[in-house]
C-alpha cells in the first residue's frame, strides 16, 4: 500500500449512541484507492450501525466524513450514497444467493440498469 495516497473514504470520530447504549463510539477508518476492508465484530459491536450511518440511514451524533479529500455532510439522505461511489450488499438480506457479490450490488440499481442485464 502507497501511504502517501489520499484516502477514498475516511471517517473520523463517528459516535452513535440509542438511549444510553454506545453502539459506535469514536470511529476512524480510512481506506485507500485499491484497498479491501472487511468489518468484523461479535453481535452488538456496531458493524450494522457503522454502515447504516454511511447509507443514511441512521444519523451520527458525533463525527465526519470524507470521500476523495471532500467533506461529506452527514446524515447523508437515503439513497444518495450511490452519488458518492458507495454500495452495501447487507447481511442475510434478499441477497441473490446464485449471483456474485457484483451482481448483488448491481441488483438494487434497477433504476438506472436494463433489469435483464446480468446474464445468468
Amino acid at each position: 500500500m502507497i501511504q502517501n495516497v489520499a484516502p477514498r473514504l475516511e471517517l473520523r470520530g463517528i459516535t452513535k449512541t440509542f438511549g444510553g447504549v454506545h453502539a459506535i463510539d469514536r470511529v476512524d477508518l480510512s481506506i485507500r484507492p485499491g484497498e479491501v476492508h472487511g468489518l468484523l465484530g461479535t453481535n452488538g459491536s456496531g458493524k450494522s450501525t457503522l454502515i447504516k450511518i454511511l447509507s443514511g440511514f441512521h444519523v451520527p451524533d458525533a463525527g465526519s466524513l470524507s470521500i476523495d479529500g471532500r467533506p461529506v455532510n452527514l446524515p447523508m439522505p437515503l439513497g444518495r450514497s450511490e452519488e458518492h461511489g458507495l454500495a452495501f450488499v447487507h447481511q442475510n438480506l434478499g441477497l441473490l444467493y446464485d449471483a456474485t457479490v457484483l451482481e448483488n450490488l448491481l441488483a438494487g440499481d434497477s433504476g438506472r440498469l436494463n433489469p435483464w442485464w446480468i446474464n445468468w
